[in-house]
């Protein structure tokens, strides 16, 4: 047990255990997509990367009112995701206050 008082994660690990508390298995060994499923890690990963690349379109797209043009038929979405009405800028700094700035810090501190 003094083994562990300096490692905080090996010392959680001791206290869990005695405790009787097991490690959660993290690990997605099939994934059930449609009417099939999904058992090797290459697809499930490409799937899961297909879903959250694409989840925040959807749910824009779901919350969006819909309405059509009659002169184009075309589907007209407004959104109801609002958005931020500032606009964000890069200031113009040059190399010299980046070195000066840069000079300033203390390098015996990590932040």
């Amino acid at each position: 047990a003094s083994s562990q008082m300096g490692d905080s994660k090996s010392g959680w690990a001791w206290i869990n255990s005695l405790l009787g508390r097991k490690h959660k298995n993290a690990n997605i060994n099939e994934l059930k997509v449609n009417d099939g499923t999904i058992f090797d890690d290459k697809s499930i990963t490409e799937t899961l990367n297909e879903y959250f690349i694409n989840i925040g379109m959807k749910m824009a797209a779901e919350s969006a009112c819909q309405s059509t043009d009659a002169l184009n038929d075309q589907v007209i979405y407004e959104s109801t995701v609002l958005l931020p009405k500032e606009n964000f800028h890069f200031a113009d700094i040059t190399i010299a206050s980046v070195s000066k700035r840069l000079q300033k810090l203390n390098v015996s501190k990590a932040t």
